[in-house]
């Protein structure tokens, strides 16, 4: 089986990078695809969260939907097709957590946008797509 890790954040990046995977897997047997959103705790709302004396669960809890709101937009994509799609949320440094997880679950390919919600982020600290890179043990490809 050909498995594939689909990274999103809900971008439209992350998007084409979904169509993109949907025309390489069309007609094709044996394929598996995980799609992967990530959060961070205080990512989304950040200081305005302490202001609006929100706590840690809510905040928790919001991110969490935001990253399910994430694999909404991407599973739009591949509906009515007959492609074997798990979805998964999880919590961490986006970068690191895309690797575990191509690991874990023995990706043979990751596939993301190469911009996501993250650019101003990413020009401070170096781009999520650039360390997925270095630190991925499978082929990366990047969807503009």
């Amino acid at each position: 089986m050909y498995t594939l890790l689909l990274a999103t954040d809900g971008s439209d990046n992350s998007l084409s990078a979904a169509r993109k995977t949907l025309k390489m897997v069309e007609g094709r047997r044996n394929i598996k695809i995980y799609v992967l959103s990530v959060y961070k705790f205080g990512l989304i709302l950040g200081g305005e969260a302490m202001l609006a004396n929100i706590t840690r669960d809510e905040i928790t809890q919001m991110a969490i939907k935001e990253a399910q709101n994430a694999l909404d937009k991407v599973m739009a994509v591949f509906e009515n097709t007959n492609v074997a799609i798990e979805t998964m949320v999880k919590e961490g440094e986006t970068a690191q957590v895309i690797v575990e997880t191509a690991i874990a679950v023995n990706a043979d390919q990751i596939v993301m946008g190469t911009r996501g919600m993250g650019d101003i982020k990413g020009m401070l600290m170096g781009s999520v797509s650039r360390k997925v890179i270095s630190l991925s043990q499978c082929p990366v490809l990047l969807v503009k």
